[in-house]
Protein backbone atom coordinates (compact mmCIF):
# COMPACT_ATOMS: atom_id res chain seq x y z
CA UNK A 1 0.00 0.00 0.00
CA UNK A 2 1.40 3.41 -0.82
CA UNK A 3 3.28 5.45 1.94
CA UNK A 4 0.18 8.49 1.17
CA UNK A 5 -2.51 6.17 1.06
CA UNK A 6 -1.31 4.93 4.70
CA UNK A 7 -0.44 8.23 6.02
CA UNK A 8 -3.90 9.09 4.98
CA UNK A 9 -6.08 6.54 6.82
CA UNK A 10 -3.54 7.34 10.03
CA UNK A 11 -5.17 10.96 10.00
CA UNK A 12 -8.56 9.86 9.51
CA UNK A 13 -8.06 7.49 12.87
CA UNK A 14 -6.47 10.23 14.77
CA UNK A 15 -9.68 12.44 13.60
CA UNK A 16 -12.06 10.03 14.68
CA UNK A 17 -10.01 9.63 18.35
CA UNK A 18 -10.40 13.21 18.79
CA UNK A 19 -13.69 13.96 18.39
CA UNK A 20 -14.75 10.63 20.29
CA UNK A 21 -12.49 12.41 22.76
CA UNK A 22 -13.69 15.61 22.38
CA UNK A 23 -17.74 14.02 22.47
CA UNK A 24 -16.36 11.61 25.72
CA UNK A 25 -15.18 14.90 27.79
CA UNK A 26 -18.93 16.91 26.51
CA UNK A 27 -20.87 13.79 28.19
CA UNK A 28 -18.45 14.23 31.42
CA UNK A 29 -18.81 17.21 31.87
CA UNK A 30 -22.53 17.47 31.12
CA UNK A 31 -22.89 14.78 34.15
CA UNK A 32 -20.40 17.01 36.62
CA UNK A 33 -22.48 20.35 35.71
CA UNK A 34 -25.96 18.93 36.68
CA UNK A 35 -24.82 16.59 39.01
CA UNK A 36 -23.22 19.77 41.18
CA UNK A 37 -26.01 22.09 39.80
CA UNK A 38 -28.35 19.82 41.09
CA UNK A 39 -27.11 19.42 44.57
CA UNK A 40 -26.16 23.07 44.76
CA UNK A 41 -29.91 24.06 44.04
CA UNK A 42 -31.40 21.54 46.60
CA UNK A 43 -29.27 22.88 49.24
CA UNK A 44 -29.43 26.49 48.18
CA UNK A 45 -32.92 26.67 47.46
CA UNK A 46 -34.45 24.38 49.83
CA UNK A 47 -37.03 26.35 51.74
CA UNK A 48 -36.46 25.10 55.26
CA UNK A 49 -32.35 25.64 55.06
CA UNK A 50 -32.34 28.35 57.38
CA UNK A 51 -34.30 26.36 59.80
CA UNK A 52 -31.83 23.39 59.66
CA UNK A 53 -29.00 25.28 59.80
CA UNK A 54 -29.76 26.73 62.76
CA UNK A 55 -31.19 23.76 64.96
CA UNK A 56 -28.34 21.70 63.44
CA UNK A 57 -26.00 24.54 65.56
CA UNK A 58 -28.52 23.95 68.95
CA UNK A 59 -28.29 20.65 67.91
CA UNK A 60 -24.20 20.33 67.79
CA UNK A 61 -22.71 20.83 71.46
CA UNK A 62 -21.08 17.38 73.02
CA UNK A 63 -18.57 15.29 71.60
CA UNK A 64 -20.92 12.49 71.37
CA UNK A 65 -23.03 14.16 68.74
CA UNK A 66 -20.17 14.28 66.45
CA UNK A 67 -19.65 10.84 67.21
CA UNK A 68 -23.02 9.82 65.97
CA UNK A 69 -22.68 11.82 63.00
CA UNK A 70 -19.35 9.80 62.00
CA UNK A 71 -20.75 6.53 62.77
CA UNK A 72 -23.56 7.44 59.86
CA UNK A 73 -21.11 8.73 57.29
CA UNK A 74 -19.24 5.90 57.87
CA UNK A 75 -22.39 3.48 57.34
CA UNK A 76 -22.60 5.18 54.43
CA UNK A 77 -19.62 3.80 52.40
CA UNK A 78 -20.70 0.58 54.57
CA UNK A 79 -23.51 0.85 52.14
CA UNK A 80 -22.38 1.41 48.89
CA UNK A 81 -19.39 -1.08 49.49
CA UNK A 82 -22.26 -3.53 49.71
CA UNK A 83 -23.59 -2.08 46.72
CA UNK A 84 -20.70 -2.74 44.57
CA UNK A 85 -20.36 -6.38 46.15
CA UNK A 86 -23.97 -7.18 45.03
CA UNK A 87 -23.30 -5.83 41.50
CA UNK A 88 -19.99 -7.08 41.33
CA UNK A 89 -21.62 -10.71 41.66
CA UNK A 90 -24.03 -10.54 39.33
CA UNK A 91 -22.33 -8.70 36.70
CA UNK A 92 -19.84 -11.93 37.04
CA UNK A 93 -22.40 -13.47 34.86
CA UNK A 94 -20.77 -11.80 31.89
CA UNK A 95 -17.70 -10.09 33.05
CA UNK A 96 -15.13 -10.50 36.07
CA UNK A 97 -14.46 -7.03 37.70
CA UNK A 98 -12.75 -5.90 40.81
CA UNK A 99 -13.82 -4.43 43.68
CA UNK A 100 -12.38 -1.35 43.25
CA UNK A 101 -13.72 -1.06 39.50
CA UNK A 102 -17.11 -1.93 41.26
CA UNK A 103 -17.00 0.85 43.93
CA UNK A 104 -15.41 3.14 41.06
CA UNK A 105 -18.91 2.22 39.07
CA UNK A 106 -21.31 2.31 41.71
CA UNK A 107 -19.96 5.96 42.86
CA UNK A 108 -20.28 7.33 39.29
CA UNK A 109 -23.71 5.90 38.87
CA UNK A 110 -24.62 8.29 41.88
CA UNK A 111 -23.63 10.65 39.63
CA UNK A 112 -25.54 10.22 36.79
CA UNK A 113 -28.46 9.20 39.04
CA UNK A 114 -28.85 12.33 41.18
CA UNK A 115 -30.35 14.45 38.52
CA UNK A 116 -31.98 11.42 36.22
CA UNK A 117 -36.02 11.00 36.87
CA UNK A 118 -36.48 8.18 39.59
CA UNK A 119 -32.59 7.92 39.23
CA UNK A 120 -32.81 5.97 36.35
CA UNK A 121 -28.78 7.37 35.07
CA UNK A 122 -27.50 4.51 37.52
CA UNK A 123 -27.31 2.03 34.57
CA UNK A 124 -25.88 4.63 32.45
CA UNK A 125 -23.38 5.75 35.06
CA UNK A 126 -22.05 2.02 35.92
CA UNK A 127 -22.11 0.13 32.46
CA UNK A 128 -19.13 2.60 31.39
CA UNK A 129 -17.05 0.18 33.43
CA UNK A 130 -17.81 -2.64 31.45
CA UNK A 131 -16.02 -3.80 28.61
CA UNK A 132 -18.44 -2.27 25.22
CA UNK A 133 -19.52 -5.82 24.27
CA UNK A 134 -20.92 -5.94 27.80
CA UNK A 135 -23.12 -2.75 28.18
CA UNK A 136 -26.33 -3.60 26.86
CA UNK A 137 -26.80 -6.86 29.11
CA UNK A 138 -24.92 -4.77 32.06
CA UNK A 139 -28.23 -2.56 31.92
CA UNK A 140 -30.57 -5.54 32.45
CA UNK A 141 -28.49 -7.09 35.11
CA UNK A 142 -27.87 -3.67 36.54
CA UNK A 143 -31.99 -4.14 36.48
CA UNK A 144 -32.12 -7.45 38.51
CA UNK A 145 -29.78 -5.29 41.51
CA UNK A 146 -32.83 -2.65 41.18
CA UNK A 147 -35.48 -5.47 41.47
CA UNK A 148 -33.94 -7.09 44.82
CA UNK A 149 -34.26 -3.96 46.46
CA UNK A 150 -37.07 -2.90 45.70
CA UNK A 151 -38.40 -6.92 46.83
CA UNK A 152 -36.90 -6.24 50.22
CA UNK A 153 -38.47 -2.24 50.51
CA UNK A 154 -41.82 -4.17 49.16
CA UNK A 155 -41.38 -6.76 52.29
CA UNK A 156 -40.29 -5.21 54.97
CA UNK A 157 -42.75 -1.57 54.16
CA UNK A 158 -45.63 -4.05 54.37
CA UNK A 159 -44.53 -5.75 57.60
CA UNK A 160 -43.87 -2.10 58.81
CA UNK A 161 -47.24 -1.73 58.46
CA UNK A 162 -48.30 -4.48 59.85
CA UNK A 163 -46.61 -4.10 63.27
CA UNK A 164 -47.60 -0.65 63.54
CA UNK A 165 -51.58 -1.54 64.90
CA UNK A 166 -49.74 -3.79 67.12
CA UNK A 167 -46.98 -0.99 68.18
CA UNK A 168 -49.44 1.52 68.80
CA UNK A 169 -52.50 0.28 69.99
CA UNK A 170 -55.88 1.48 69.91
CA UNK A 171 -59.63 0.57 70.63
CA UNK A 172 -60.98 2.70 67.63
CA UNK A 173 -59.41 -0.30 65.91
CA UNK A 174 -60.98 -1.51 63.36
CA UNK A 175 -60.65 -5.30 63.63
CA UNK A 176 -61.79 -6.23 60.01
CA UNK A 177 -59.59 -3.73 58.13
CA UNK A 178 -57.18 -4.97 60.11
CA UNK A 179 -57.65 -8.36 59.19
CA UNK A 180 -57.94 -7.02 55.59
CA UNK A 181 -54.81 -5.48 55.90
CA UNK A 182 -53.03 -8.86 57.04
CA UNK A 183 -54.60 -10.28 53.88
CA UNK A 184 -53.43 -7.79 51.64
CA UNK A 185 -49.84 -7.84 52.85
CA UNK A 186 -49.89 -11.88 52.66
CA UNK A 187 -50.73 -11.47 48.87
CA UNK A 188 -48.15 -8.96 48.34
CA UNK A 189 -45.28 -10.36 49.92
CA UNK A 190 -46.14 -13.65 48.54
CA UNK A 191 -46.76 -12.41 44.62
CA UNK A 192 -43.43 -10.38 45.40
CA UNK A 193 -41.54 -13.37 46.10
CA UNK A 194 -42.89 -15.62 43.69
CA UNK A 195 -42.54 -12.90 41.24
CA UNK A 196 -38.77 -12.28 42.43
CA UNK A 197 -37.57 -16.08 42.67
CA UNK A 198 -39.01 -17.03 39.01
CA UNK A 199 -37.62 -14.10 37.10
CA UNK A 200 -36.14 -16.60 35.05
CA UNK A 201 -39.62 -18.46 34.28
CA UNK A 202 -41.16 -14.83 33.29
CA UNK A 203 -37.87 -13.93 31.14
CA UNK A 204 -38.49 -17.30 29.04
CA UNK A 205 -42.05 -16.46 28.80
CA UNK A 206 -41.69 -12.60 27.80
CA UNK A 207 -38.98 -14.07 24.80
CA UNK A 208 -41.65 -15.86 23.50
CA UNK A 209 -43.58 -13.18 23.46
CA UNK A 210 -41.01 -11.08 21.94
CA UNK A 211 -40.45 -13.66 19.18
CA UNK A 212 -44.24 -13.23 17.83
CA UNK A 213 -43.66 -9.78 17.82
CA UNK A 214 -40.32 -9.71 16.37
CA UNK A 215 -42.13 -12.39 13.56
CA UNK A 216 -45.32 -10.42 13.17
CA UNK A 217 -43.94 -6.44 12.75
CA UNK A 218 -40.34 -7.62 11.18
CA UNK A 219 -39.03 -5.44 14.08
CA UNK A 220 -35.29 -6.96 14.72
CA UNK A 221 -35.42 -4.37 18.03
CA UNK A 222 -37.69 -7.06 19.78
CA UNK A 223 -35.32 -10.12 18.56
CA UNK A 224 -32.30 -8.22 20.29
CA UNK A 225 -34.18 -7.00 23.70
CA UNK A 226 -35.22 -11.01 23.74
CA UNK A 227 -31.17 -11.77 23.02
CA UNK A 228 -30.67 -9.35 25.93
CA UNK A 229 -33.08 -10.03 28.19
CA UNK A 230 -32.05 -13.88 28.66
CA UNK A 231 -29.35 -12.84 31.17
CA UNK A 232 -31.62 -13.10 33.46
CA UNK A 233 -32.20 -16.35 33.13
CA UNK A 234 -28.26 -17.06 33.95
CA UNK A 235 -29.01 -16.89 37.63
CA UNK A 236 -30.23 -19.74 39.81
CA UNK A 237 -32.50 -19.98 42.97
CA UNK A 238 -29.20 -19.81 45.25
CA UNK A 239 -27.72 -16.91 43.51
CA UNK A 240 -31.12 -14.92 43.40
CA UNK A 241 -31.30 -15.37 47.24
CA UNK A 242 -27.40 -14.11 47.65
CA UNK A 243 -28.70 -11.05 45.77
CA UNK A 244 -31.45 -10.73 48.18
CA UNK A 245 -29.42 -11.08 50.96
CA UNK A 246 -26.97 -7.63 50.13
CA UNK A 247 -30.10 -6.00 49.39
CA UNK A 248 -31.37 -6.65 52.72
CA UNK A 249 -27.70 -6.08 54.22
CA UNK A 250 -28.05 -2.64 52.48
CA UNK A 251 -31.39 -2.48 53.81
CA UNK A 252 -30.90 -2.64 57.31
CA UNK A 253 -27.84 0.33 57.35
CA UNK A 254 -29.41 2.54 55.57
CA UNK A 255 -32.51 2.18 57.80
CA UNK A 256 -30.27 2.26 60.94
CA UNK A 257 -28.55 5.38 59.32
CA UNK A 258 -31.87 6.96 59.37
CA UNK A 259 -32.68 6.15 62.99
CA UNK A 260 -29.72 7.51 64.24
CA UNK A 261 -30.06 10.53 62.79
CA UNK A 262 -33.50 10.94 64.10
CA UNK A 263 -31.79 10.47 67.48
CA UNK A 264 -29.02 13.03 66.99
CA UNK A 265 -31.84 15.54 66.23
CA UNK A 266 -33.75 14.92 69.55
CA UNK A 267 -37.02 12.95 67.38
CA UNK A 268 -35.70 9.88 69.60
CA UNK A 269 -38.63 7.25 68.48
CA UNK A 270 -38.92 4.04 70.23
CA UNK A 271 -36.59 1.95 68.33
CA UNK A 272 -39.83 -0.76 67.13
CA UNK A 273 -41.74 1.64 66.58
CA UNK A 274 -39.50 4.08 65.10
CA UNK A 275 -38.46 1.23 62.76
CA UNK A 276 -42.34 0.29 61.40
CA UNK A 277 -42.37 3.99 60.42
CA UNK A 278 -38.80 4.33 58.84
CA UNK A 279 -40.12 0.92 56.72
CA UNK A 280 -43.65 2.53 55.91
CA UNK A 281 -41.90 5.77 54.51
CA UNK A 282 -39.14 3.93 52.39
CA UNK A 283 -42.20 1.79 51.28
CA UNK A 284 -43.98 5.16 50.42
CA UNK A 285 -41.27 6.86 48.68
CA UNK A 286 -40.51 3.80 46.71
CA UNK A 287 -44.00 3.42 45.33
CA UNK A 288 -44.32 7.24 44.26
CA UNK A 289 -42.63 8.20 41.08
CA UNK A 290 -40.71 11.28 41.35
CA UNK A 291 -38.84 13.23 39.26
CA UNK A 292 -35.16 14.28 40.56
CA UNK A 293 -35.81 17.64 40.94
CA UNK A 294 -38.78 17.21 43.43
CA UNK A 295 -37.34 13.52 45.51
CA UNK A 296 -35.90 15.73 48.60
CA UNK A 297 -39.10 17.77 49.03
CA UNK A 298 -40.84 14.14 48.27
CA UNK A 299 -38.66 12.95 51.01
CA UNK A 300 -39.27 14.92 53.81
CA UNK A 301 -42.64 14.92 53.70
CA UNK A 302 -43.26 11.49 53.35
CA UNK A 303 -40.91 11.21 56.76
CA UNK A 304 -42.37 14.24 58.05
CA UNK A 305 -45.94 12.65 57.36
CA UNK A 306 -45.15 8.83 59.12
CA UNK A 307 -42.51 9.64 61.50
CA UNK A 308 -44.60 12.72 62.75
CA UNK A 309 -47.24 9.83 64.30
CA UNK A 310 -45.13 9.80 67.02
CA UNK A 311 -43.16 12.58 67.01
CA UNK A 312 -44.18 16.76 67.35
CA UNK A 313 -40.47 17.48 66.70
CA UNK A 314 -41.31 18.43 62.72
CA UNK A 315 -38.17 20.21 62.37
CA UNK A 316 -35.62 17.41 63.52
CA UNK A 317 -37.80 14.49 61.42
CA UNK A 318 -36.89 16.95 58.65
CA UNK A 319 -33.00 17.72 59.39
CA UNK A 320 -32.80 13.54 59.51
CA UNK A 321 -34.33 13.31 55.96
CA UNK A 322 -32.30 15.92 54.92
CA UNK A 323 -28.60 14.65 56.06
CA UNK A 324 -29.63 11.20 54.89
CA UNK A 325 -30.56 12.19 51.82
CA UNK A 326 -26.54 14.37 51.79
CA UNK A 327 -24.67 12.02 53.14
CA UNK A 328 -25.91 8.82 51.28
CA UNK A 329 -26.28 10.54 47.85
CA UNK A 330 -25.02 13.71 47.39
CA UNK A 331 -21.70 13.20 49.13
CA UNK A 332 -21.21 10.00 46.68
CA UNK A 333 -22.50 11.60 44.16
CA UNK A 334 -19.61 14.31 44.55
CA UNK A 335 -17.02 11.54 44.98
CA UNK A 336 -18.29 9.79 41.77
CA UNK A 337 -17.99 12.94 39.79
CA UNK A 338 -14.32 12.15 40.20
CA UNK A 339 -14.43 8.91 38.71
CA UNK A 340 -16.91 10.14 36.14
CA UNK A 341 -14.12 12.53 34.80
CA UNK A 342 -11.75 9.61 34.44
CA UNK A 343 -14.31 7.13 32.80
CA UNK A 344 -14.26 6.46 29.05
CA UNK A 345 -17.28 6.68 27.48
CA UNK A 346 -16.24 5.19 24.14
CA UNK A 347 -13.26 3.06 24.12
CA UNK A 348 -13.78 0.23 25.99
CA UNK A 349 -11.15 -0.64 28.84
CA UNK A 350 -8.91 -3.64 28.65
CA UNK A 351 -10.36 -6.64 27.72
CA UNK A 352 -9.84 -9.37 30.49
CA UNK A 353 -10.59 -13.36 30.30
CA UNK A 354 -14.61 -13.14 31.37
CA UNK A 355 -17.91 -15.06 31.10
CA UNK A 356 -20.24 -14.87 28.13
CA UNK A 357 -23.73 -15.99 27.52
CA UNK A 358 -24.39 -19.12 26.02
Amino acid sequence: MPINTLRKIDLKIIRQQDQYWFISLLIKLSIVIAAFGFIYKEIIYNKDLSLISSFVHQIFVAPTDYFLLFIVVLMMFVNWTIESLKWRFIIRKIEAIRITTALKAIFSGTSVSVFTPNRVGEFGGRIFYLNKSDRIQGVFITLLGSVSQLVVTIIAGSLGFLAFPFLYQSASINLILLYSLFGIIGILITLTLVFYFNISILTRFGKKTLDLLAYSIRNKLFKKLKNYAAVFTLYSGQELGIVLGYSMLRYVVFSTQFFLLLILFDVSPPFLGGMALITITFFTMTIIPTIALTELGVRGSVALYFIGLISSNDIGIVTASFTLWFINLAIPAIIGSAFVLRMDVFKPREQKPHKTLS
